[in-house]
């Protein structure tokens, strides 16, 4: 919702295992993924994503709804940008994405 409201087209994958196939199609700019994500993990998606060089260019933001130590660090190693911890900070979101 955030998202559209800033004008940005959206498209949701409600299971891991379908975003390396919606990202090869649509080819996004950017993507959110939720690290804890049914069936594969937001982190396996990631480094899925990475290894596509079709996708080379996608920006990959982390959101969970866990605030652990070492949280940065782990997504930063499975190829993402940046991390958000739910509920999402509107402007933290923002500055992400530009």
């Amino acid at each position: 919702m955030l998202l559209r409201l800033e004008g940005h087209e959206v498209h949701v994958a409600y299971a891991g295992g379908l975003v390396l196939q919606m990202a090869l199609s649509l080819r996004p700019h950017v993507a959110l993924l939720d690290i804890a994500m049914p069936d594969v993990s937001g982190l396996d998606a990631a480094r899925a994503l990475r290894g596509a060089a079709e996708l080379r260019d996608l920006r990959l933001i982390a959101i969970s709804g866990f605030s652990v130590p070492n949280a940065h660090q782990v997504a930063s190693e499975a190829g993402f940008e940046g991390l958000l911890t739910k509920p999402i900070n509107a402007i933290r979101l923002n500055a992400l994405l530009s």
